[in-house]
This record gives structure tokens, C-alpha cells and sequence, in this order.
């Protein structure tokens, strides 16, 4: 599974700053990112999770003074005294919905909530933002047949989105609540996996779905592939060495003979020894090498070679 923030959102939504001057939410941060600090203002986080405010605070109103503002570089508002609260100041300070009030899969002990005959809180309820004074609870199907997700009332009824912000009213209310985006509340249904890494998604299709590097792999996440180590590395060899003689390197294993989970058994009486790989970019292992074990195999392309170390005698 993969995470479901900013799947799909597009490169200004990587590249461009999250709030535009004066304080505007960009179309691209739209379900992502917010601007208002007023705590009755409830919606969906950007998973669909829970229900909360938006984080945005203003620094100069800290009672403990122990709080700078955030940065210049990370300042996104007239007012240069708010941002995020400090807790998700590794979020560049970027406001988000994450102030939570509670979670969609437990029905919440808040004083008198009203709630809507169509919501439920179970494990597979979701969250819809909507027209209510806060967004609803029901359970969601990520329909993989239909590419849509689903939104199943409390007698059983299923509503299909079938497109992003779709509103769809309540029944017997004048309510309406509001779809999804499809890559955020179903992420899987959408490139699963991103590709493993061994293809591209093609978003600009109706239902985006990946395209293999290998032409032959029609699997829906390009998992169907074969690594050929010729091809893969030029220079197919691993080297271990001793910290004492860093230059007496010895071959250890080749990788023109390597099939998958290949086992190396390694003594070295003691000595602190290092496994180092000259084909994958310099990944270094260092570990004392009496009575270990070393494991390798392969993982998705993108990744290549994983070596797994682990005592024999365990």
C-alpha cells in the first residue's frame, strides 16, 4: 500500500511553495494544506481519516515565548507570526488539517454529537468533508472492478463516486457531501505500489494505470520482471575487506552467478570486517563478522541489491 498525500498532486504541488502569498490555498494544495486558524471550522484530513481544525497558529500569542516564528523561507502569510504548530514544523511549516477532533472508525464521546442516519464508525469508515456543520462518517469501499470508491449507508445503500468533488446529496436532508479525491482515499486503485518502481504511471489516462519498462510485464504494478545481474551491474562483484588492511580487499561473491537469496557464510575470527558493494553506488555495511551470516536478495528494481546480516548461531 501506498501513502495517499500528494499521490498524484502534480510536480508545483512538489515544487512550489504549499500557501501562495497573501495566505491563498493554490489549487494544487487544495485537500492538502489550509489557511484558516478558526477551531469551528471542521474537515477531513488528507487521508480521509479523521476529523479535524485546521493546525494554522499564530506565534506571538505563545504564552511560553519559547517559540520562534517560522523562518523567512518557510513564511507564507502576511502575517509573518503564523504557520504550522510546532509540532509539524517538519512540514516546512505548511498549515494542515491535522488538529484532530476524532477519528471516523470509532464513534466519538463528545458531548451531544448529531449524526446523520446515513454514517456509521467501523474500521472501514472513511471521511467525507460536507455541507453539515462537519464532514460525515461512513463506510467506503474501494471498488477495484469499477476504478471508484464507495460510500455505503447505514441500511446497506452503496453511492458511487464517480468522479473527484462529485456532491452528492442525503437522503431525507438537505445535505450533500463530497467525493474524494480517488488517488487520496483509494491510493491503491491508482498505479498501485507506485509501479514497483519498474514503470511509469500514466496519469493523463481516465484511470491512470502503469506502463512497464518491460514491455512483456502486463502486471497492474509492473511486478512480473527479471532482473538480469549482466545487464543490471557492470561491475558484478562484491568485495569484503578488513578495517586493519582496508586494501586487501578479496572477491566474495560474484554476481554473474547470483540467483535469488544466495547465503555467504562469513568467519573472520572476531576481526571487524566491511561488505562493500562497488556495483549499487557505494552502500557500505560494516558489522563484526564472527559467527554472521549474510543474506542476499533481490528487492524492486529501484532499490537493487538488499544484504541482510544476522547471526548463524541464532
Amino acid at each position: 500500500s501506498i501513502m495517499g498525500f500528494g499521490h498524484g498532486a502534480g510536480c508545483n504541488f512538489l515544487n512550489k511553495a504549499c500557501i501562495q502569498p497573501p495566505g491563498v490555498v493554490p489549487k494544487y494544495s487544495e485537500g492538502y494544506f489550509c489557511n484558516m486558524g478558526a477551531t469551528n471550522v471542521y474537515k477531513c484530513d488528507s487521508m480521509h481519516r479523521v476529523i479535524a481544525n485546521c493546525d494554522l497558529m499564530d506565534y506571538s500569542k505563545i504564552g511560553d515565548g519559547k517559540r520562534s516564528p517560522p523562518p523567512t523561507t518557510m513564511s507564507y502569510f502576511e502575517n509573518k507570526n503564523f504557520g504550522a504548530r510546532p509540532a509539524h514544523n517538519r512540514a516546512d511549516y505548511c498549515p494542515t488539517f491535522t488538529n484532530v477532533i476524532f477519528t471516523c472508525r470509532r464513534e466519538p464521546v463528545v458531548g451531544k454529537l448529531q449524526k446523520l442516519s446515513v454514517e456509521s464508525f467501523t474500521e472501514t469508515s472513511r471521511c467525507y468533508n460536507s455541507n453539515f456543520q462537519r464532514p460525515l462518517c461512513m463506510e467506503t469501499i474501494c471498488n477495484e472492478r469499477k476504478h471508484m470508491v464507495q460510500a455505503k449507508f447505514s441500511d446497506g445503500s452503496l453511492i458511487s463516486c464517480q468522479n473527484d468533488g462529485q456532491k452528492i446529496a442525503v437522503p431525507n436532508t438537505s445535505y450533500t457531501f463530497e467525493c474524494p479525491r480517488l488517488a487520496d482515499i483509494c491510493p491503491d486503485l491508482i498505479c498501485p505500489f507506485n509501479c514497483a518502481g519498474a514503470g511509469k504511471c500514466l496519469w493523463h489516462l481516465d484511470r491512470p494505470k502503469c506502463q512497464c519498462f518491460d514491455t512483456n510485464d502486463t502486471t497492474s504494478f509492473c511486478n512480473n520482471y527479471t532482473i538480469t545481474p549482466t545487464s543490471a551491474f557492470p561491475n558484478k562483484t562484491l568485495y569484503i575487506a578488513s578495517l586493519e588492511e582496508p586494501e586487501e580487499k578479496a572477491p566474495l561473491f560474484n554476481l554473474t552467478n547470483f540467483t535469488n537469496f544466495t547465503e555467504v557464510d562469513i568467519q573472520k575470527n572476531g576481526t571487524i570486517a566491511e561488505i562493500i558493494s562497488e556495483t549499487i553506488g557505494g552502500i557500505w555495511e560494516s558489522f563484526t563478522s564472527s559467527g554472521f551470516r549474510i543474506k542476499l536478495g533481490w528487492y524492486f528494481p529501484a532499490i537493487g541489491l538488499i544484504i541482510f546480516i544476522y547471526p548463524m548461531y541464532v
